[in-house]
This record gives structure tokens, sequence and C-alpha cells, in this order.
């Protein structure tokens, strides 16, 4: 589990202790001291994605090492494909330097593999894009 706290982002294992759950930060799994935003990858777990203020983090869940960074990035919406091949993720629109800011990344490599405009609310931009089960097809729902 990734807990995002006020002073850092960790790696925790949980314990039950009586009829308490206790959370154990992993010394073994890297930190965070500026995360703001966290997913897993939901089919196999072997990944997680961070945000922080250096950019998008992807680590290796089963040997801690952090596989690549996307620096400079400000993402405030992440979700994984189906079989965690891909993150879809999205930065603030803004109207003043307009970007494509809706991106589609290779979660191996950390390759920026598609980018589409979003201006709507970044949280629903993950929601527009639907991979099949198999990820031979990616469609973007557009509004």
């Amino acid at each position: 589990m990734v807990v995002i706290a006020e002073d850092r982002a960790s790696f925790c294992t949980i314990r039950k202790e009586a009829a308490f759950c206790v959370f154990e930060e992993d010394p073994t799994m890297p930190t965070f001291p500026e995360a703001t935003l966290a997913r897993f990858a939901p089919n196999k777990g072997n990944q997680v994605a961070v945000m922080d203020d250096k950019g998008l983090h992807f680590v290796d869940t089963k040997t801690g090492l952090v596989s690549c960074t996307l620096a400079d990035s400000m993402y405030v919406a992440l979700e994984y494909s189906p079989l965690d091949t891909f993150v879809v993720a999205c930065e603030k629109w803004n109207p003043k330097a307009p970007s494509k800011n809706l991106h589609i990344i290779d979660a191996n490599t950390g390759k920026i593999i598609a980018t589409w405009e979003w201006k709507k609310t970044p949280k629903d931009a993950p929601i527009s894009l639907k991979f099949m089960d198999d990820e031979s097809y990616c469609f973007r729902l557009v509004p």
C-alpha cells in the first residue's frame, strides 16, 4: 500500500494488532517527500505511479526501484489501462498557454505515446479514454 501523508508518500504494510490495523513503513522501498498522487497498477500490482514535484515516477513494487521518471510533468489525474501497460495522465488546462495536456504513457518505458488537449476538469480526463480489456484498441470519448 502507498500512503500519502502531509510529509511524504511511502510504501506501507498492514499488520493486524488485536482489533486494530497498524501501518508500518517499508524501509526497503523509496519514499517521495513531495508526493501529490499515486496509483497502483490494478491488474498485477507490480508497479505504482507516483507524482511529486520532480515528475511522474514508476516504481517496481517487487524491487523497490524507480524504473523511469517523466521529469517536469504536473499530472493531477492518473489511471492505469486494464493490463497495466499504459497510464492515462492529465495536467491542468492552462488557457494562457494551451498545450496537449492529456497523455497516454507507456508504463514500461515512460514514453508518451499519444497526446490531446483536454479543457475540462482534469480528474475526468482519464475516463474519457477507454481501452478494450485486451488493450487491442483504445477509444477516446469526446464530450
